[in-house]
């Protein structure tokens, strides 16, 4: 009797972070986790950091979204669920602290960093292409002359230059500023820019190593920044 009770047991152990993660989506998807975004607004300061801190951790999930909670994927402290909206697919993740839903985000399929960028071949590899874009800028190749040719544009606007980047950190100092005098707001706005990054899977590459993290940083800027929103909308 006594190992059928320890086996029951164990079992419910273990189903335990499945069960917690599927009453957290229920609750979000029946908004009980989200603040409104009115109520963000109509709040005291003091109030605003703390619902803006719950905002981050529970955004809002999008208007018909669908999950299928009889599939959890379990790793570590992570629970995922397949999800779908209309035609994108992706998964509802959900954060734990023991038995505690610490957070409930959607994240579509393919925003996520691919995995071999987390890995420590890749860094490596990313350090090799930093030095090897060094040596052809120091040597006469085409790519210096391409760098050349960009100092040239921005000689020729300078002024729209320096306006975009003085107007850019400005906007970090007066952050820094806002974050200095009401630190509650400060540690919110954390909360929220590290949730961004998480969504992303840039948070998962802080703990790889500084080479791996800036590979990640630069294939994001790259593929989404310069080209997405760049070189194709130019074309």
């Amino acid at each position: 009797m006594r190992p059928f009770l320890l086996f029951a047991l164990l079992s419910l152990a273990l189903a335990a972070p499945e069960e917690v993660a599927k009453e957290g989506v229920s609750r979000w998807l029946k908004g009980e986790l989200s603040p409104r975004v009115e109520e963000l607004f109509q709040a005291s300061p003091e109030e605003a950091a703390r619902l803006l801190s719950r905002y981050a951790l529970f955004p809002p999930p999008p208007q018909g979204l669908s999950v299928n909670l009889d599939r959890p994927k379990v790793e570590g402290s992570r629970v995922s669920f397949p999800a779908a909206l209309g035609e994108e697919v992706g998964e509802v993740v959900v954060v734990l602290e023991g038995e505690r839903v610490q957070r409930v985000y959607f994240r579509p399929e393919g925003l996520g960093l691919p995995a071999y960028l987390l890995t420590p071949l890749a860094g490596g590899g990313f350090l090799l292409l930093t030095l090897f874009w060094t040596l052809l800028l120091l040597q006469p190749t085409p790519f210096r002359a391409w760098a050349q040719e960009a100092l040239g544009l921005l000689r020729t606007y300078r002024g729209l230059y320096l306006f975009a980047n003085l107007f850019l950190y400005g906007l970090f100092a007066l952050g820094a500023l806002l974050a200095y005098r009401m630190p509650d707001l400060g540690r919110a706005l954390q909360v929220l820019f590290g949730g961004a990054l998480e969504t992303l899977g840039l948070g998962e590459a802080v703990g790889k190593g500084v080479p791996v993290l800036a590979g990640a940083i630069f294939h994001w800027n790259f593929s989404q920044g310069l080209f997405l929103t760049g070189l194709l909308p130019a074309l």
